[in-house]
C-alpha cells in the first residue's frame, strides 16, 4: 500500500518535499502546492493508515512504531533528494523519521521544515485531548477552525474521522522524548502569530536539534495559518529550497 501520494508529473523532478499532515489529516490538505511551487519539486504528501484511501486499515497510535514504518518507505522511495515538511503532529513525525534515518546513516533531507509544532522536549499546550468525548472533542476542532465544517456538521462524516485523528492525537501526546545529537540538516520553524498551541516563544528552542542553519518564520493567523496563508508558506518553502 502507497504511503505517499504523488501527483502525475508532466516531467521528472529534482526534489522531493515530503509533507506529513496534522491530526487526523491527509494528503488532500497539500493538494494546491504543486500549483505554487515550481516544476523541480514535487509534492508528496503522506497518507497515513486510516484515512484517504487507506480508510480500512488501523491508525497508529504510538509515533515511535510509526516514524520505525516510515524510515522503511522513505528508504525504498529515496531515488535524488528530497525535504521533509511537517504541520504540528506531522512536524513531530517526520523530525523523529529523520532522526532514525540518521541514526541508520542513510541519506538525510536536504531540509526539515516544521510547521505549528513545539520544541519535543517541551509539554504539550493541551495535554490528553485524545481521550476528550465526542461533543467536547468536536468543540475543540471547532474553535480551532482546522476541520470543514461540512465534517463537523455530519455525523457519518465524524464518524470516519475521529479514529484517524484520536490515534494522531494520541501518538503526538504519549510521545516521549529521547535525547539525542543534533541533526545536521538545516531546519526552518513555521508558526502562527497567534497560534495558542505551539506559541511562537517556544519555537526558538527547535535550534537545539540542528548543527546546521536554524530560522524561525512567523506567519499572520492561528495554528492552522497553513492553510489561511497557504501562499506566503509555499513561497517561504519554495524560497528556501532553492531553484
Amino acid at each position: 500500500m502507497s504511503w505517499f501520494y504523488r501527483p502525475v508529473a508532466t516531467r521528472p523532478a529534482e526534489l522531493s518535499l515530503f509533507c506529513f499532515p496534522y491530526a487526523g489529516a491527509g494528503p488532500n490538505i497539500f493538494r494546491g502546492w504543486d500549483r505554487l511551487l515550481p516544476g523541480s519539486i514535487e509534492t508528496c504528501g503522506a497518507v497515513l493508515p486510516g484515512r484517504a484511501f487507506r480508510l480500512d486499515e488501523r491508525p497508529r497510535d504510538r509515533l515511535g512504531p510509526l516514524a520505525d514504518e516510515l524510515v522503511g518507505v522513505i528508504r525504498s522511495l529515496r531515488a535524488g533528494p528530497y525535504a521533509f515538511f511537517g504541520h504540528s503532529f506531522g512536524g513531530l513525525l517526520c523530525f523523529e523519521v529523520a532522526r532514525r534515518l540518521h541514526r541508520l546513516g542513510a541519506p538525510l533531507p536536504r531540509h526539515l521544515f516544521v510547521s505549528a509544532c513545539p520544541a519535543p522536549h517541551l509539554p504539550a499546550a493541551e495535554p490528553d485531548v485524545h481521550g476528550l468525548p465526542d461533543r467536547a472533542l468536536k468543540e475543540r476542532l471547532l474553535s480551532l477552525g482546522g476541520t470543514p465544517l461540512a465534517v463537523l456538521e455530519c455525523d457519518e462524516l465524524l464518524n470516519l474521522f475521529l479514529p484517524a485523528l484520536r490515534a494522531d492525537l494520541k501518538a503526538f501526546e504519549t510521545h516521549h522524548h529521547e535525547p539525542g545529537p543534533p541533526l545536521p540538516v538545516p531546519m526552518t520553524v513555521l508558526g502562527g502569530a497567534d497560534d495558542r498551541l505551539a506559541r511562537p516563544e517556544t519555537l526558538e528552542a527547535w535550534g537545539q536539534y540542528t548543527r546546521e542553519s536554524f530560522e524561525v518564520r512567523l506567519f499572520p493567523g492561528g495554528h492552522f495559518f497553513l492553510h489561511s496563508d497557504e501562499e506566503a508558506v509555499v513561497a517561504t518553502v519554495a524560497e528556501i529550497l532553492g531553484p
